[in-house]
């Protein structure tokens, strides 16, 4: 109710629009609301890049290390046959 007669006060010629004035309401709010989450988001974002980096680096890693196994595998079997 209350803001219904605020909105109505704001109608009156020579003051800012009602539109103007529901647009200025809800950029504050979504500044007042946001903002305790811009620093969670970005640190969510942050994890996910660093996870992102980390599946990569563990894949390349993987590939590695297979190589790396065949090629000890191999280089036993040179060995043992001698």
């Amino acid at each position: 109710m209350r803001n219904t007669v605020r909105v109505m006060k704001m109608a009156n010629p020579g003051s800012i629009s009602w539109r103007q004035h529901i647009l200025h309401q809800l950029k504050h709010r979504n500044k007042r609301e946001r903002h305790g989450f811009e620093a969670l988001i970005q640190a969510n974002s942050r994890l996910f890049d660093s996870a992102s980096s980390m599946k990569a680096k563990n894949i390349q890693l993987t590939i590695e290390a297979e190589k790396l196994r065949e090629e000890n595998m191999i280089l036993q079997v040179k060995v043992e046959t001698g």
